[in-house]
């Protein structure tokens, strides 16, 4: 009974590791690209929106991620009503984002880029977000219920769906911000719909 449970954590130890591996090769590679196809300004706009949805992701998700993991551990039974409690929570602060920055959306683009007329950026943001968010949650879903081969499948697929996006981008080029506009959108109905097969 102890080996196999000590071979169940080394297979599960490897397959992190493993998954962690190839989240940062892809974060290398995405940043590559974005670098050498974006103008400076663009580079720039992107990171300030990566800084930016750093900063209020534990807001959105409240840490409902572990809080989950923990309860769904307890009672696998109770799983799914824990998911779309956690899901719902996350989507009405989410709105209530959106909803805030639409009214105030030059003032928000002046805050944080420095021009208003970067505002068309910010909605795809909050979708984008949002997409952060649901990915979060879903590791947080499959980890309490001891699934870490799909909770660490779903880790990755996150950064090569943001890197195969880019590539679309890539083979039809055109304006910078405009470029970052599509992307932000189009990863975010990509990672949604595949995320919402796999839970």
């Amino acid at each position: 009974m102890n080996k196999r449970i000590k071979s169940n954590f080394i297979v599960q130890l490897s397959q992190t590791f493993i998954s962690q591996t190839l989240v940062v090769i892809s974060q290398i590679i995405l940043l590559r690209i974005l670098t050498q196809q974006l103008s400076e300004e663009a580079i720039g706009i992107y990171l300030i929106i990566r800084r930016a949805i750093a900063l209020v992701f534990p807001i959105v998700t409240l840490n409902l991620s572990d809080s989950m993991s923990r309860y769904i551990s307890f009672d696998e039974k109770k799983a799914p009503g824990y998911f779309k409690h956690s899901l719902l929570i996350v989507t009405i602060i989410c709105l209530g984002l959106f909803f805030l920055v639409t009214l105030l959306e030059d003032r928000v683009s002046l805050w944080l880029f420095g021009d208003s007329k970067f505002y068309v950026l910010l909605n795809p943001t909050i979708l984008f977000l949002f997409s952060n968010s649901f990915q979060v949650l879903c590791i947080g879903y499959f980890r309490g219920k001891h699934n870490f081969l799909l909770m660490n499948f779903l880790n990755v697929v996150f950064w090569v769906v943001a890197i195969l996006v880019l590539i679309i981008f890539y083979v039809f080029p055109g304006d910078h911000i405009e470029f970052l506009y599509y992307y932000f959108l189009c990863f975010t109905i990509d990672l949604f719909s595949f995320f919402d097969i796999c839970c």
